[in-house]
């Protein structure tokens, strides 16, 4: 079996960078260096931040993986702009079984191709507003319009390429997938983490706490309400520390925000880092306030370093946050809630250890090893149809 993994790039580190970056190279582990390929084609330096290219860099003399020059730009009135040639020639040369798309662009440069030999595959890494089904608000709203063409334009493209599969990481986007993709076949496979870097590190709630975050900083995100969060409890508690772990476009300002307050001796904001399972094993709590997610990869590895967690109640964060057995749900924006389970979690040594406890033992259902051998069964049964 050969698979082409295709993927926008691999900056940022985020949920669906982590996951392209795990699978290609457990893959190669399971079906052998030679069977597997990557590509992206957006080099990571193009985003102006430091350490953004840690995947890149590990991937840096693997001749298996390749970042191409790609281009699509669709337009309704005009002929579309493609540029796939090396994609195109990589494809031919490679002759892959299985093509797996990620992220919605990869999905629209990748349809250009004329290539019915391989059963394709696109990764459902959030409910992509591009697949949104018709309805009155379609025609009424461009962006909608707009993206209801690209879909159609997909769909297309789908059937002169054999058809397509789907793959959703959480019950939530599972249900979306289902009721936007036309009776093509959705599977429904969790995120995965690696568990075996993840680890627990013995501490004390007596010490100073260690509250932590990680993610792409942006207004989904929400790290500013972290900061309301941090200062109610260092202005009470100045042996509690933050450290939120990420780039994006609002982290400037929020480091400006925390100098202005003077919290910037006890919230820190490290940047993207690639030993991130030391700052969790270092850390008492996890936090997370994103306003939307669709599964929330870090909270599964923060449990597997044995952080309780606190986050908004969501659909995605739900397939992993189990209310008052390894964390808290809280309802969005309710600064008081969150900081008080924040208190009642580091006061209460029974209550965190039992949530550590818990959120250690169901981490590991988010296990690589169980996701690959479930990637691969669906990708064999996909080429026996």
């Amino acid at each position: 079996m050969k698979v082409l993994i295709v993927t926008r790039t691999l900056a940022f580190g985020g949920g669906a960078e982590s996951l392209v970056y795990n699978t290609y190279n457990k893959l190669k582990e399971r079906l052998g260096t030679e069977n597997v390929k990557l590509v992206s084609f957006q080099h990571s330096s193009i985003f102006k931040f430091d350490n953004i290219d840690l995947y890149e860099k590990a991937l840096i003399n693997d001749s298996n993986f390749n970042v191409l020059k790609l281009k699509a730009q669709f337009r309704i009135f005009k002929k579309n702009q493609i540029e796939i040639t090396q994609l195109d020639e990589l494809v031919n040369d490679f002759e892959p079984d299985i093509i797996h798309t990620h992220l919605f662009l990869t999905e629209f440069i990748t349809r250009n191709l004329n290539y019915s030999k391989a059963k394709w595959f696109s990764h459902f890494h959030d409910n992509i507003e591009q697949f949104e089904n018709l309805s009155l608000k379609t025609f009424f709203n461009k962006k909608r319009l707009i993206n209801y063409i690209e879909k159609r334009f997909l769909f297309r493209r789908y059937k002169l390429n054999g058809g397509n599969s789907f793959i959703a990481i959480s019950d939530d986007t599972f249900k979306y997938a289902n009721k936007t993709t036309e009776g093509y076949p959705v599977h429904l496979l969790q995120n995965a983490i690696d568990c075996s870097r993840f680890y627990k590190n013995e501490k004390s709630l007596d010490e100073k706490i260690n509250i932590i975050n990680i993610g792409n900083f942006s207004e989904n995100k929400n790290q500013g309400f972290l900061i309301e969060v941090a200062k109610q409890l260092i202005d009470k508690n100045k042996n509690i520390y933050f450290t939120l772990i990420g780039y994006g476009p609002t982290r400037e300002a929020l480091i400006e925000k925390v100098k202005e307050l003077k919290l910037d001796d006890n919230i820190h904001f490290p940047g993207a880092v690639l030993n991130v399972e030391e700052y969790l094993s270092n850390s008492h709590l996890y936090v997370h306030t994103a306003k939307k997610e669709a599964f929330g990869l870090v909270l599964a590895e923060a449990m597997a370093s044995g952080l309780p967690v606190i986050a908004y109640d969501t659909p995605g964060v739900r397939d992993v946050v189990k209310d008052r057995e390894n964390g808290f749900l809280i309802d969005r924006f309710n600064l008081d809630t969150f900081i008080e389970k924040i208190n009642l979690l580091i006061q209460d040594a029974n209550l965190y250890s039992l949530f550590s406890e818990n959120g250690l033992s169901d981490s590991k259902q988010f296990d690589f090893s169980a996701y690959i051998e479930n990637l691969i069964i669906i990708y064999a049964n996909a080429l026996k149809k």
